[in-house]
């Protein structure tokens, strides 16, 4: 958007200041990005498309380094439309907090590398979308510390049962997590969560 002097919005090309003598580079870069909010809010939360944030001066920039979190240095660490969504869908499930990612297979492989350690166990579902079961294969041949065992779905909450029954002698590890997906891909086959959770040791 140019103004009546021929200067760009953003960048002051006509003042005879350090931005006159901008390139073309530099203005492709900067040319209207310093544009001020507007004083009234937006009904809905708007939605941030960037990856870095600026920062006026470099104090400010070690102050939000010197904060507890890192969500206003980079969009991948936090993003304000993100935060939205993850505290609704905290709000909807009534939990104290949510994590969105960018696909599927991100969820699911942080969560379990999150979990699990060495010596653990993993029960897991044999209906599973096939990236699942492709990643379970490739984490149970590179990291044979961590003991990954399937069973069908439909004896899942069985397979609890016993563990639960047996304790932990004879058990090979700590059974650190039970996945399961539900209803299954592509088969749709189902399971009753809430007796999962109830067979599940704490």
């Amino acid at each position: 958007m140019a103004d009546g002097g021929g200067g760009e919005r953003g960048v002051d090309t006509a003042g005879g200041g350090p931005a006159a003598a901008a390139g073309p580079s530099t203005r492709a870069v900067h040319a209207g990005e310093a544009v001020e909010l507007p004083p009234w809010r937006a009904a809905a939360a708007p939605i941030f498309q960037t990856a870095p944030w600026s920062f006026d001066s470099l104090d400010e920039l070690e102050a939000a380094y010197a904060r507890p979190g890192v969500d206003a240095l980079y969009s991948r660490y936090g993003n304000p439309t993100v935060g939205v969504l993850e505290a609704k869908v905290a709000a909807l499930e009534g939990a104290p907090d949510a994590v969105a990612f960018a696909s599927g297979m991100a969820a699911i492989s942080t969560t379990l590398a999150t979990l699990l350690a060495s010596g653990d166990r993993l029960l897991a579902a044999d209906e599973l979308y096939g990236g699942t079961d492709g990643f379970l294969g490739w984490w149970a041949a590179r990291q044979p510390e961590v003991t990954i065992e399937r069973v069908p779905l439909a004896g899942l909450v069985a397979r609890l049962d016993e563990e639960e029954a047996a304790g932990r002698d004879g058990a090979p590890g700590r059974l650190a997590a039970v996945y399961l997906e539900t209803p299954s891909n592509p088969l749709l086959a189902c399971c009753d969560l809430a007796a999962v959770y109830l067979e599940t040791p704490s």
